[in-house]
């Protein structure tokens, strides 16, 4: 197909963000700092009531959401695949992703608790997330293969989504449907607890990667993002390797490293969704012909932007000069 189209397949979470000291941590969070641990009920009570008198910030959540909600924003004709609850934060996740342009049309709603992420951020800019997935790891192969991949260019799945059965399936059907196939792992628990398979799955079903400097290391132990960018292309047809401050690595197997600078505000308020906004710039730059030099720019460009507010949406009003700035590349 001529027409770039892509289609997002993840958790539509709700995020929750608060700024908290590290006492706060100690007293009220399970777990240690940083990443990512999933909670039940009543670690989310015991969070929220530490919580009470603090802003708390509520938006719409979930890495490949984010990502697409930031390509509709930009103009870029996307949807969204996964499953939301009847509820209060599923309605609200439903009409935020309109309100940013992107298609409904696979978002199932199904009796259950749409999934969460409660993000607390520490004067550091250091994020430490407790989440439960709620009802979005309910999806069935039936409801993935109703997408219609045929109408996209690509599929961009998160990492979190492979903890459900059989859904590696999906890669297969959008490969059926001529749709080329995209993998942010999303999370260093993921790719540590899949190290044994994910390689295999990259290599059979993927045709992008897209991972930090942690999540590579993760998957394969080896502590070098370079090496792991390398290894990565050996996989699948292109790598990205987020490196943080030190800005990205992309390889596409067969050619030269590309080492993109960082674009960081002059105060770094928020780390949330970084890297979920550099994959939005990084396909940006694909849906209008760049090369993946200045997709990479992109992405930096992007990501960049976003941890310069708190929680892991950007202001309607900063996103014209953005567009501004990346079609000038």
């Amino acid at each position: 197909m001529s027409e770039f189209r892509i289609i997002g397949a993840g958790s539509p979470l709700v995020d929750y963000s608060a700024a908290v000291d590290d006492g706060f941590l100690s007293r009220c969070v399970p777990g240690c700092k940083g990443g990512t641990i999933h909670i039940g009920h009543k670690e989310r009570e015991q969070i929220f009531a530490g919580l009470s008198g603090k802003e708390l910030l509520r938006t719409p959540g979930g890495a490949a959401a984010n990502t697409i909600s930031a390509l509709g924003k930009l103009g870029v004709d996307c949807a969204f695949f996964g499953k939301a609850g009847v509820d209060d934060d599923g309605d609200f996740f439903y009409q935020e992703l309109l309100d940013s342009g992107v298609s409904a049309e696979y978002l199932i709603r199904a009796p259950g608790e749409t999934g969460y992420c409660i993000s607390l951020v520490t004067p550091d800019a250091e994020r430490t997330m407790r989440s439960n997935l709620g009802i979005s790891t309910a999806l069935t192969p039936d409801e993935w293969e109703k997408c219609g991949f045929s109408k996209f260019s690509w599929l961009l799945s998160e990492g979190y989504m492979l903890q459900i059965d059989s859904f590696d399936r999906i890669f297969d059907c959008a490969h059926a449907g001529n749709c080329a196939t995209a993998l942010d792992l999303s999370s260093v628990e993921i790719a540590y607890r899949m190290r044994d398979t994910l390689p295999e799955l990259i290599q059979n079903k993927i045709d992008l990667v897209l991972c930090n400097a942690d999540e590579a290391a993760a998957l394969t132990g080896i502590d070098s993002p370079e090496k792991n960018a390398e290894y990565l292309a050996q996989k699948c047809s292109i790598a990205v390797v987020k490196t943080g401050a030190a800005g990205s690595l992309i390889k596409r197997a067969g050619e030269a490293m590309l080492r993109i600078p960082p674009f960081a505000p002059e105060k770094v308020l928020d780390t949330t969704a970084a890297g979920d906004h550099y994959a939005a710039g990084f396909f940006y730059g694909l849906a209008h012909g760049k090369d993946l030099e200045k997709c990479g720019i992109c992405g930096s460009l992007l990501g960049g932007a976003v941890t310069g507010v708190k929680g892991s949406r950007l202001s309607p009003e900063s996103w014209p000069e953005i567009k501004n700035k990346i079609n000038q590349l």
